[in-house]
């Protein structure tokens, strides 16, 4: 289900999903959000979409609320 509604974004989103998954597969475990949306060129909010599709998380860590993280690199 999830998969046909990645398939229904456009294909600037999907873009930006694959470049957020590549940057949270590698090391360090966790990305700034201010990083991530520099690089795919989107703001903060819409990073922030992109990423829960992605299949990312916020950090629960007080003062971290801005760092993100793949789910099964990262569960809670």
């Amino acid at each position: 289900m999830i998969n046909d509604w990645i398939k229904s974004c456009d294909a600037h989103d999907r873009a930006g999903i694959k470049v957020l998954k590549i940057m949270l597969s590698r090391e360090p475990k966790w990305q700034k959000l201010a990083v991530l949306s520099q690089v795919i060129g989107a703001s903060e909010e819409d990073t922030k979409e992109l990423l829960l599709m992605a299949g990312a998380r916020a950090s629960a860590k007080e003062g971290e609320s801005n760092l993100w993280g793949l789910i099964s690199r990262n569960p809670a």
